[in-house]
């Protein structure tokens, strides 16, 4: 693990409000990286820790870090950045008390808290910017383009402004979805490239599927342009993967290999090894990778990334035997990390599901409701309307062949007009379907899933939120049991209310021969819309994750706190094993090939 990756899961941790498991970050970066410091010569690692206390409020312990320090010039940017933070009156005037003459700060923006602007160039950068927007609302796209090279071209020798201004730009285009002029930009512009690459690409990995013509633009000119550039390759083809744009991944990783065997440096072959291997991966072509993953491996004995990609070359091939073999070698590298126990959970689900010889048939049905007012559609449904729930009920009941099903509603009491008389109607209805019904108060999503999932032991869950209808085309549940049975690499289908495209959620969306033969297609990221999953992957992955982590209850009218929560940890995953491993580790599928039509219709938007 390198100090930049350990700094960058302290940093997620922190945006994400998850301060205990970022300061534990932190004491294993200082401890693991002591020599990893800034210009002057303070551990990254602190100045992170600095930053927390600062958000907590905790000030004195803050100063403390640094009343040692000559130089608190950077300290105090922070500080004032936190007092910009907060409507907290007597704690801004507490941080202004502490710096000299905060005056001098108020240009700064967050992005840029480290280093200052020219308070004139600012000035300036900020005024062209909002020009330029105001002429992209008007639709004047030639007139934005000539103020656009104007402006470049005087902030051209301060290198930070510029990157600043153009990305500012950019942001705002696909913003507005003008995918038209952000890829003339780049067509007619490609010295900007290396300015805008960050700011692209990830908002064109999980942009909506409009973006495809933007997204490859960026990438092949990007190919060219950054072909002696080892690292920028390697960016490059990590994000091709995500997207299963595999031609380029594997232009862009042969690249890399050839420049790391120009200079002959043991590291950057095994890098290249890495990137040829997940290239192959996405493009399906499994013994190819296979055989990649086992050369770096064999340069890196014990490498955790290889084994896992050995592992799921495995998976592809249904070789569950080697699977299983390699798997446990993985576990025996037993990194420490919080990180690394949420892959090895995930390894002993898939070792379970291939070692399981029962075939066992139980299903628990939630259905999850709450006095909701925000529907934007179907008002006559809508509580104290117990339509929506009769409506699950019976479809489901239809769908049950084989499987023994036990509903539940899990009902989210609101003590309002609304909600009195709606948990009266849910009473009556659970009585006359003869099914259960677990009543809480104010709990939000993430702990009506603790109160009900968590306490039942049924072998699959199926999730299904009150404001959705199962269409005609929707599978029948023993169709979905059986693809548990035949396919343990698989723990989670969707039953998807949306077309199934590579698009948001689904950025990831691609099949093998095998998925299409099942009718599945692998996604990237977990959703609380209408699935079933295996109950040992709840218990092992989703349930640690959500149960004392409250950071996102109250949000959305109380129902997140289940993906928001999931997704931060797979992303996590991601960002060290890249997507075609995460995806396969993971098991996340959506029922049906991609191109088909929604399952299920969303009743409330």
């Amino acid at each position: 693990m390198t100090p930049e990756f350990l700094l960058s899961l302290v940093k997620n941790s922190h945006n994400q409000g998850r301060y205990n498991e970022s300061e534990l970050y932190i004491e294993l970066g200082i401890k693991k990286f002591p020599s990893f410091l800034n210009e002057l010569g303070f551990s990254y690692f602190l100045e992170e820790k600095v930053k927390i206390l600062l958000d907590k409020k905790q000030i004195k312990e803050a100063l403390s870090y640094v009343n040692n320090m000559e130089n608190k010039e950077w300290f105090y940017k922070i500080c004032f950045l936190s007092a910009l933070d907060t409507n907290d009156h007597s704690y801004r005037e507490e941080i202004f008390g502490i710096i000299p003459d905060f005056s001098k700060y108020k240009v700064y923006s967050r992005s840029y808290a480290q280093k200052p602007f020219e308070d004139h160039l600012f000035d300036n950068c900020v005024k062209a910017i909002n020009e330029i927007k105001s002429l992209f609302i008007d639709l004047k796209f030639e007139d934005a383009l000539n103020l656009l090279e104007l402006n470049l071209e005087k902030f051209k020798e301060n290198k930070r402004i510029y990157n600043y201004f153009l990305n500012e730009i950019v942001s705002d285009l696909l913003s507005r979805r003008m995918y038209g002029e952000y890829t003339a930009i780049i067509r007619e512009h490609e010295e900007y490239i290396p300015y805008i690459y960050d700011t692209s690409s990830n908002i064109l990995i999980k942009d909506v599927w409009t973006s495809e013509v933007a997204r490859r633009a960026l990438y092949f000119r990007s190919l060219a342009k950054f072909e002696n550039n080892a690292k920028m390759l390697s960016r490059l083809a990590k994000d091709a993967c995500s997207v299963n744009y595999s031609d380029l991944a594997i232009e862009a990783a042969n690249q890399i290999d050839y420049l790391a065997r120009k200079n002959s440096l043991e590291s950057e072959i095994f890098n290249s090894y890495l990137i040829l291997a997940d290239a192959n991966l996405s493009a399906r072509r499994i013994d190819l990778s296979y055989d990649f993953y086992h050369k770096a491996n064999n340069i890196s004995k014990g490498d955790l990334y290889s084994l896992l990609g050995i592992c799921c070359s495995c998976l592809e091939k249904r070789d569950y035997d080697t699977f299983v073999k390699y798997a446990k070698i993985c576990k025996e590298t037993k990194a420490f990390t919080e990180l690394a126990t949420h892959i090895y959970k995930l390894i002993d689900v898939k070792i379970d599901n291939i070692n399981r010889d029962e075939k066992t048939h139980d299903v628990g049905l939630f259905i999850f409701s709450h006095p909701t007012e925000r529907m934007s559609h179907n008002h006559d449904l809508a509580p104290p309307n117990t339509k929506m729930i009769e409506d699950i009920i019976s479809n489901s009941n239809k769908r049950t062949g084989h499987v023994e099903v036990n509903t539940n509603i899990v009902y989210d009491h609101r003590e309002t007009a609304l909600g009195i008389p709606y948990k009266e109607n849910l009473l009556k209805l659970a009585e006359s379907k003869d099914v259960n019904i677990i009543i809480n108060e104010n709990n939000g999503l993430r702990k009506q899933w603790l109160e009900s999932i968590a306490r039942s032991n049924e072998e699959f869950i199926l999730v299904i939120e009150q404001d959705h209808e199962l269409l005609e085309n929707c599978p029948n549940w023993m169709e979905l049991i059986e693809i548990f049975h035949k396919r343990p690499d698989i723990n989670y289908i969707k039953i998807n209310r949306d077309k199934n495209i590579a698009d948001r959620f689904d950025f990831f969306a691609n099949q093998s021969i095998i998925d299409y033969q099942d009718n599945l297609t692998k996604t990237s990221l977990f959703s609380n819309t209408p699935h079933i999953m295996r109950r040992s992957f709840f218990n092992s992955f989703i349930l640690p994750i959500i149960s004392n982590n409250d950071y996102f209850d109250g949000g959305n009218d109380g129902a997140s706190g289940i993906e928001e929560s999931v997704n931060v940890i797979i992303e996590n995953i991601a960002s060290y094993l890249g997507w075609q491993i995460t995806s396969r580790l993971l098991g996340l599928s959506i029922w049906g090939n991609i191109g088909d039509d929604a399952v299920v219709n969303h009743l409330g938007y």
